[in-house]
Formats: structure tokens, sequence, C-alpha cells
């Protein structure tokens, strides 16, 4: 396993950002009564939850036979990326872009909200994050100009929210809730067949953190059949730990591995190649949101040495995986919630 930690310039050399012209005396009332107006209407989101202050929100993709990694500077306001080889070698560092990979993770259709974007060589299709409110769950099929609804056969009369989906070469893999999110609730992963669309199986992936609803997890990604997602957990300590979790579709297995120490307040991306998987979060030691300390950090894993085929669990990192838990009826789930700090 090779732990990478993107270099961050020190916050003093990094560029502010660009200057506000000053506005004369009409122009100053009515800037500040639009924002009143956008306070008002804001004020719940702003106060729901605060960025951390840094190298934030990374999204890793597959370029070629390298590993690129997209991220937010939140001091220069700039969206960077830097390439690692998969020995882990930086191969370039801190490019700045205009922006995050093209292809989207979300789509939003006409009339249908918005779904995971699941392109196959057949056809398009959509898995909505949630069903309707008729509780029917459904898949969209976008071919030939045309678009269709394959039902799912669920085990649930409730409606579902999904956390992501991905296809194997027999299966629809999800992860999901099977009601209404709750932050006390587990995430399940889902194998549908591709032929009769049935719940073939579910299990549960375990309890990630919560931010207001939200858990902390990756995309699912699908290598040689089986399905991979990464997910913030807390541990028996206090502590964060990043798991990665692998579901075979085939026998219903779940194992899950602690991969690293974690962070509350970071959702983990990941990518897949060649036996190969990059994992990427960021993390902030100062514990303050405005630090500006925040910095990327990459796991580069062999999925053969992380999940060996034998029956024998044996933990890459040398330490425990954090098993997967329900929230005892009555007792507070210390999974749920964003962290509170100092600010």
């Amino acid at each position: 396993m090779l732990s990478v930690t993107l270099t961050r310039p020190p916050v003093s050399t990094l560029s502010a950002a660009p200057a506000v012209p000053a506005l004369n005396r009409s122009a100053k009332m009515k800037a500040l009564t639009s924002a009143a107006v956008i306070t008002i209407a804001l004020a719940s989101s702003l106060y729901a939850h605060v960025d951390d202050s840094g190298d934030i929100h990374p999204q890793v993709t597959v370029e070629g036979e390298q590993f690129a990694v997209y991220f937010r500077d939140t001091v220069s306001r700039e969206t960077l990326r830097t390439t690692l080889g998969r020995d882990g070698k930086v191969i370039k560092q801190r490019e700045t872009v205009l922006g995050f990979p093209t292809t989207p993770l979300l789509l939003k259709l006409p009339g249908e909200g918005t779904g995971f974007n699941l392109p196959q060589p057949d056809a398009l299709y959509v898995m909505p994050r949630i069903s309707t409110s008729s509780g029917k769950r459904f898949i969209l099929v976008l071919r030939d100009g045309k678009k269709t609804r394959i039902e799912l056969t669920w085990s649930s009369g409730e409606t579902a929210w999904v956390y992501g989906a991905a296809f194997t070469d027999e299966h629809l893999i999800l992860a999901a809730s099977d009601r209404l999110v709750r932050v006390d609730d587990p995430v399940f992963f889902y194998a549908f067949s591709r032929e009769s669309w049935d719940a073939k199986i579910a299990k549960p992936m375990g309890c990630p953190i919560h931010i207001y609803g939200l858990p902390l997890t990756s995309a699912v990604l699908t290598s040689r059949g089986k399905a991979y997602v990464s997910w913030m957990a807390v541990e028996s300590d206090k502590g964060v730990a990043l798991n990665l979790s692998q579901f075979d579709p085939m026998t219903g297995r779940v194992r899950t591995k602690r991969i690293a120490r974690g962070h509350r307040n970071s959702s983990p991306s990941m990518a897949v190649s060649d036996g190969q998987i990059a994992i990427a979060f960021h993390r902030t030691e100062s514990l303050k949101y405005h630090g500006g300390d925040a910095k990327i950090l990459v796991e580069i894993l062999s999925l053969k040495e992380v999940f060996p085929s034998s029956s024998a669990e044996q933990d890459g990192s040398g330490e425990p995986a954090t098993p997967p838990q329900s929230k005892p009826e009555g007792k507070e789930n210390p999974n749920s919630g964003a962290e509170e700090r100092p600010r």
C-alpha cells in the first residue's frame, strides 16, 4: 500500500482572491439589499455546514496509465490537478485547470430528478437518487432518443435513497438505504440481476459518518465482478477511519478493511485501474475550519493484497477493520452529524 500526501505551499505564498472594486453609495445600498435577501433565503444553508480551508474535495480519475487527482484550493480559489504514477510518484503537481473532469457522476433529467450516470454499450442508464413518491423504484434507460423505465423489485415498501450505483457484467450494484434516510441507518449493498431486475441480495456495508443525513461515502466502483465503496467511520476511540468495503454479488460476501486515519469532513473519491485502486480524501490537522492547512491524501492499493482470495482475513494496514454496526434503540450514534470544532 502506498500513502501519498500532496504537497501544499505555505498559505502566505498563495495568491489571494481578486479584489472587489469599491462601490458608490447607490450601488452599496443595492448590494446591501440583495445581500439581505440572500442571507434570509440561505441562512439555513450557510450555517448548516462549513467546509475546511485549504486543499479539499478531491476527485480521482484514471487518465491513461496514471491517476489524476482534481481538487479545490479554497485560498487561491483555483481548481488544481496533481498526476500520480501507479507507484505513487508525483508526475505533475498542482496544475491549474478549468474545472473537474467533464464526465458527470450525476445527471439531471427533466421530470425525473437527479440520478447516477451509468453509460453502457447498449444504452445510457440513469439510477435516480431517490425513488418516486409512490414508492416504486426504477432505473431509466435512454436508447435511440427514447426513455423507458425498468421497475426494480425491492424488498421493502418504503422509499429508498441511493448513494452510489454501478454495473458489473451480470448485476446492477447499489449502495443505498432501504427507507427514507436516517442518520442512524447502515448503508447496504444491493445486487439486482440484469436479466430479471429483482433484488438478488442485500447486505449491510456499515454505518458511515453522516453530515446532515448524507453519508461520507465514495461512488460505487466495480472491478472484476466485485463492487467497492470507501467510507468514513467513527472508531471506538472517537477517531475516524477510512474504510474500504468489497462486495461480491455472486456470494453476498462483504469484507471491510481499515485503510488509514480518515477525516470527519471529507467524502473519499476512488478510481480503479488494472487491479489497483486509488482513494483520495482531504484531512486537516489543526481542527480549525479556516486554518488553510487541509491537504489531499491518496492511498494506492493492490486489491489482491487488500482482499486476498484466501479465506484468511488480512488487513493491509495491520489494524482491525471497523465492523458494520447498527444503532441500538435509544442510544446515540457517534457517526451522525458534523464534527464540532473551534473556529
